[in-house]
């Protein structure tokens, strides 16, 4: 078995709100390619602040395979504010994540 994943955070261009988000993950068995996975996810936020509150909101498309098929084709959006005193406490108010089958046989549905 074989294991591999990869995160990647940036943002789109310096001192822009915008920030990228890439995730590639694959696993792979040397003996039985029928589960084999691979998936792949892009997502894009935009960030803001309001004196010491702090917003985060985007969208996000992901793709997995199951055994060389497509298995999982979702997308979705997201929104978390925070607020932050002192020098180590913070609060957060996170929403519900929304999430939406693209297509697909196996896509599911998440809230």
């Amino acid at each position: 078995m074989a294991d591999a994943f990869v995160s990647l955070r940036a943002p789109f261009r310096e001192g822009s709100h915008l920030r990228l988000d890439a995730a590639v993950y694959a696993l792979t068995y040397l003996d039985v390619h029928d589960f084999d996975q691979n998936a792949l996810s892009l997502g894009a936020v935009y960030d803001w602040t309001f004196g010491a509150w702090r917003t985060e909101a985007g969208l996000y498309a992901g793709y997995g395979t199951l055994g060389g098929d497509a298995f999982d084709q979702t997308g979705g959006g997201s929104n978390r504010t925070g607020s932050f005193w002192g020098s180590s406490n913070t609060r957060t108010i996170t929403p519900a994540t929304r999430s939406f089958p693209i297509s697909g046989r196996y896509s599911r549905s998440e809230c």
